[in-house]
Parts: C-alpha cells; structure tokens; sequence
C-alpha cells in the first residue's frame, strides 16, 4: 500500500489494492458487505477471542521496532538460526518464548473464532474485509469515514486494515492446520 506523505494532507492520494474494501475504505467508492457479513463482523467484533487477538497486536504495535533490520530479513527465502534471533530482536519481543507465545496465542484465538463462525467457508477476500469490518466496530469507528483529510486518519485506517488482513492471514493458517508460532519462531 503506498501512502502519501503528511507534509502536504490536501494533495495526497492514498492508493493500493485494499482501495474499495467496504470497511475502512481508503476512497468515495465502497462495495458493502452483505448484511449477513456485515452482521458477522459485529458478532466477531464483541467476541473474546478476536478482543485477545486485538489486545496482543495493540501490544505488539508498542514494542519498539528496527524497520530496517525487518526489511532486510524480510527479503530472504529463509532464515538462518541467527537471523531469526535478529529478526525477533528488530520485532521487538524480549525472547523467542514471548515471540513463540505471541504466535501461538493469537492461533489459539483464531482457531476457536474459526470454530465458532466457520470461516474456513469465506473468501480470504470476504474474511479481509470482515475482519476488518470486526477491527472498525471494535475500535468505534462504525461506520468509517469514506475518505481521511488528515494524516492520523489515514494512519489509523492503515492500521485497521492492516489487523483485518494480518487476522484474515491467521485465519488461513488455522484452516490449514499450520502452526504460526511452530513456524516462524
């Protein structure tokens, strides 16, 4: 997603391929849930598990980042016993056991919210956009704006859509009985 720069709000245009999503839309123009979607992300919003899954990422989200680092690493095919340690480290988590429990508690949540809701039947499209959808209602911004004046705003809703795809990509890996935590840490 390739935001503009704060320097100059009124000109700037926010583009990228979430342009159109029907929660926190980056445009004018938004394709609507269905009103059974629309009606499942506020289910999903209230439940404890997706509310876990938000606390961890709001958590995450404050631990201290080495941007550079994490770009670097990101690039590699895989990762070596002490990239992997640099790579927890540029995370910003203290030791590969709160980075293995990060993963793992987040799969745990997913797993059962997977349970509850069937959502192994949606989309990763329609998962995205509920999920982001359930980050909107959860943080009061129901419904969103349809356009952002201001670089906050825009930030905001970066982050919002960034928590739908990153639990609509969790999603996935519990459908698909893949283990987070085992794999990355």
């Amino acid at each position: 997603m390739s935001l503009g720069a704060c320097s100059s709000d009124k000109n700037d245009v926010i583009s990228g391929e979430n342009e159109n999503k029907s929660f926190g839309s980056k445009t004018n123009s938004r394709d609507e849930l269905s009103p059974e979607l629309e009606e499942l992300a506020f289910e999903i919003s209230e439940d404890e598990n997706f509310i876990e899954i938000i606390h961890r990422l709001e958590n995450f989200d404050s631990l201290p980042k080495d941007v550079q680092v994490i770009e670097n690493l990101s690039r590699k095919d895989t990762l070596n016993e002490g990239e992997t340690e640099q790579l927890r480290e540029a995370l910003g988590f203290e030791s590969r056991q709160s980075a293995f429990e990060f993963d793992s508690e987040n799969y745990s949540s997913m797993k059962e919210l997977n349970r509850v809701y069937s959502l192994e039947v949606f989309s990763k499209n329609e998962l995205s956009n509920i999920f982001e959808g359930s980050v909107n209602i959860f943080n009061g911004n129901y419904p969103p704006q349809e356009s952002y004046s201001t670089c906050v705003e825009r930030y905001d809703s970066c982050t919002t859509g960034a928590r739908g795809v990153y639990i609509a990509e969790l999603s996935g890996c519990t459908a698909a009985s893949i283990s987070v935590a085992v794999a990355s840490f």
